[in-house]
């Protein structure tokens, strides 16, 4: 008998049994074979980061790049999170981190290794199970004063317009739990393929309005009482907050909304809304 003859024979006893099995343990052996899937993907993922990481020589033999070693120096690896445009929050992942970005198992640093379980796409995406440092994010979402935030923690797929403004909802959430934690937000302000115009951030102009990092440093003004953690970074160097840089021009931004109010670190969660 050939090999294909006999994966043919294979394919259909399968089949076969398929058809006989119950829909409901079809569902559950369909929702074992996501979550084993969801895993490999996650695997997968932090095998490219570390192949990329690793694939200059110079990198493995001195991890550090000179001009990110400072950052290196001020960065928590156990609990600081790296917000701003991707491309340069990549550049400084690789350059000042290395190989030891994907450490802890946390993932890489960044919000969007929280937000792919938070905010999933679909009911099989939602019932996954999430992984260690997903799950105190998701305690911290599901003791929030506010509503929605709250709702984040029940994993509810969106899609489209929905999904986007749940994403942008966590990963202002991010920004307080890592500040109510005792961390540090660092957020880089290297220009990407966009250019940081701050007159268009204060403004709310039409031209950034899709960009999630510039919605993410008008919260984080709103909420700089708590600017003791929060870094800002610029190749390699900290530098002012934008509103400390140029105060008369943040004075002009308005927001419809109150400022959010995180716990303090000792706080824990937060208490009041």
């Amino acid at each position: 008998m050939t090999l294909d003859l006999r994966r043919i024979l294979a394919t259909k006893r399968m089949n076969h049994q398929i058809e006989r099995t119950p829909p409901q343990q079809l569902r559950q052996l369909e929702a074992v074979v996501v979550t084993i899937r969801s895993k490999t993907a996650e695997e997968n993922k932090l095998e490219s980061w570390r192949s990329q990481f690793d694939s200059d020589e110079s990198t493995r033999t001195s991890p550090v790049h000179s001009k990110y070693s400072f950052f290196r120096s001020k960065f928590n690896r156990k609990g600081d999170v790296i917000y701003g445009f991707q491309k340069p929050r990549a550049t400084y992942i690789k350059e000042a981190l290395g190989t030891e970005a994907m450490a802890l198992g946390h993932g890489a640093p960044t919000v969007d290794a929280y937000n792919r379980w938070i905010v999933p796409v679909s009911e099989v995406e939602a019932k996954a199970e999430m992984p260690a440092y997903v799950s105190q994010y998701h305690s911290f979402l599901k003791s929030h004063p506010k509503e929605k935030y709250r709702e984040l923690a029940d994993r509810i797929p969106a899609r489209g317009h929905n999904h986007r403004r749940k994403i942008i909802r966590s990963c202002k959430a991010k920004i307080e739990e890592t500040v109510a934690s005792g961390h540090i937000i660092h957020f880089v302000l290297d220009k990407s393929s966009h250019e940081w115009n701050m007159s268009a951030v204060v403004a709310k102009d039409s031209s950034v309005a899709h960009l999630a990092s510039v919605k993410e440093l008008r919260f984080m003004y709103m909420n700089r009482k708590l600017a003791t953690h929060f870094l800002f970074w610029k190749e390699g160097n900290i530098v002012k907050a934008p509103w400390d840089e140029d105060p008369a021009l943040w004075e002009s931004f308005e927001s419809k909304k109150s400022p959010e109010q995180p716990s303090s670190p000792s706080e824990g969660p937060f208490s009041k809304p």
